[in-house]
């Protein structure tokens, strides 16, 4: 049987929890002390299960299941769900405008301008198989859906433009356009579990006027090439993420799942050669990379100790930034706290080392003097029965003009669905004694 609610609680802090009637409170575990409502523990790991009875008649019963998180704060900034938009599937955001897609008979692409209120058909979509993100470009719209890339000058019509073996992740279609040339060029990485294909990054150069080449940038061996024969390289299981960092124009790859498979590599020259970063460790085994002005960050898929990493730009040493031992990290998305400030939004599932079987939300910020914050602020709880797996995961997708966040919920019987949050009732910056995290350990 499971709880009626979850939480979060980090050591040496406490957390208020409340029920509608006059309660007497215990707990399952002496470590985990719980008075008059406020809770809080003496242990630094494991959990409790803290129970409201009511004193009189003594029918109503809730249970909290506590979970102590060693690494991180909880329950100093809470995102709440605001609307459930059922099966709306939001793909993007700019400018002001959503993208969503609906599935009817086939597949709608959808805009908004007010938040959600009102939804604008745009056009049929060319495939009825989820999609990735819209990619919105200067020089028009790509979509990376079941096993093609589609380009569209207007949204109105969808032309394609490249077929690719399978589809990717989230993070693995991206662009970069040239101001210089006028040339935007888009790179889609594919996605197998069959052991004898060969992964491949597809690059599109696209000129102004949208006519348009593509070709492979590059081309990894299959698993099954590589134990034949462990000489050959470059080798991978799956392609995780394709992302740029708009700010060079340097495109990275990351990889996995076993040892030389996972790798990030980079390119400084819009695909035509390719570096190694890292390889060879599960510390390199990403599904997320993002960049700030100095710092290329990247999180880790299963392992022991996931964790997420940075790495200065221009050097080759890592540094360690948080170790979040509750699951597989997934994807990201920059938003704006409330006070205006940037923060990566990041999703966790509990494959892998987990401390509970629930997905969670993490606000990631990068301070001026480089220190970084790390904060719980969504515990999404298995339902009862539900599979743990990589499945109960909120995917972040946009953040409207008013703050609001859409995350596309996922759960292991795959109903999606879309989910908007409030934006933190405080940013980040305005919380005390916020848990700053101490010097970077280099590797």
């Amino acid at each position: 049987m499971m709880a009626d609610n979850f939480l979060s609680l980090s050591p040496g802090t406490r957390k208020e929890i409340t029920v509608p009637f006059d309660s007497i409170w215990t707990s399952s575990d002496v470590g985990v002390v719980v008075k008059n409502g406020w809770v809080y523990t003496r242990k630094t790991t494991g959990s409790a299960l803290i129970t409201a009875t009511e004193k009189a008649p003594g029918i109503q019963v809730v249970t909290f299941q506590i979970t102590i998180v060693p690494s991180w704060n909880a329950n100093r900034v809470e995102l709440e769900v605001d609307k459930d938009y059922g099966k709306v599937y939001i793909i993007n955001e700019k400018d002001g405008v959503l993208y969503a897609s609906i599935q009817t008979t086939g597949l709608e692409l959808f805009t908004s301008t007010d938040g959600m209120q009102t939804l604008t058909k745009v056009s049929d979509l060319p495939d009825a198989q989820r999609l990735s993100p819209i990619l919105i470009t200067p020089n028009g719209y790509f979509l990376k859906t079941g096993t093609s890339v589609y380009y569209s000058k207007d949204l109105a019509s969808w032309l394609k433009v490249v077929d690719i073996t399978y589809n990717g992740l989230k993070h693995a279609f991206d662009y970069y356009h040239d101001i210089v040339t006028g040339k935007t060029y888009v790179y889609a990485g594919e996605y197998s579990t069959v052991s004898t294909h060969r992964c491949r990054v597809y690059r599109g150069v696209v000129e102004p006027d949208g006519s348009q080449t593509w070709s492979v940038a590059l081309e990894f061996i299959s698993r099954d090439e590589y134990i034949a024969n462990p000489n050959l390289s470059p080798v991978c299981w799956h392609i995780h993420v394709v992302t740029v960092d708009k700010a060079t124009g340097d495109v990275y790859v990351g990889t996995g799942d076993d040892g030389n498979e996972c790798a990030i590599r980079k390119s400084t020259n819009n695909g035509d050669t390719w570096e190694i970063v890292g390889i060879g460790t599960q510390d390199w085994r990403t599904l997320s990379i993002w960049f700030t002005d100095s710092y290329m960050y990247w999180n880790m898929d299963s392992s022991s100790t996931q964790s997420v990493w940075r790495m200065k730009k221009g050097t080759t040493k890592k540094e360690l930034v948080v170790t979040l031992g509750c699951g597989s990290q997934w994807y990201h998305l920059w938003v704006k706290d409330d006070n205006g400030d940037d923060v990566v939004l990041m999703s966790t599932a509990p494959e892998g080392s987990r401390l509970d079987d629930h997905g969670r939300l993490f606000f990631i910020k990068e301070n001026s003097n480089k220190t970084v914050e790390v904060e719980e602020v969504l515990l999404d709880p298995r339902i009862d029965g539900e599979d743990y797996f990589w499945a109960r995961q909120i995917e972040p997708y946009a953040q409207d003009q008013n703050g609001y966040l859409y995350a596309n919920s996922r759960t292991a019987n795959s109903t999606n669905t879309t989910k908007c949050y409030k934006i933190a009732r405080c940013g980040l910056q305005s919380l005390q004694m916020l848990y700053m995290f101490p010097p970077p350990v280099f590797i």
